[in-house]
């Protein structure tokens, strides 16, 4: 009986940039801050959910893989801790 290999995980969506480039930006407000957090937490977490299915790629060599996972897990720790000290710094006033 043969098994049917699962398919490869899906690459997250492309997306158009969340806001104009800076010579065209206009001044953001608090709520617009947020809306473009909560988006960018859902690109996030798109991206971190492709990560941890690097594994069903079937057409990336292993180096590719392990260098895209230790690359990726370097920048999540590092944004980590940025975000806690501001989290922190809010807390405490």
């Amino acid at each position: 009986m043969a098994t049917k290999k699962p398919p490869p995980p899906a690459a997250p969506p492309a997306r158009e940039p969340l806001r104009p480039g800076p010579a065209h930006r206009p001044e953001m407000t608090t709520q617009d801050r947020l809306r473009e957090i909560e988006m960018l937490r859902q690109r996030v977490n798109d991206y971190a959910a492709f990560m941890c299915r690097v594994d069903g790629l079937t057409s990336t060599s292993a180096e590719a893989k392990e260098k895209a996972v230790a690359a990726f897990h370097e920048r999540m720790v590092a944004l980590e801790r940025q975000l806690g000290r501001i989290q922190e710094a809010l807390r405490l006033g």
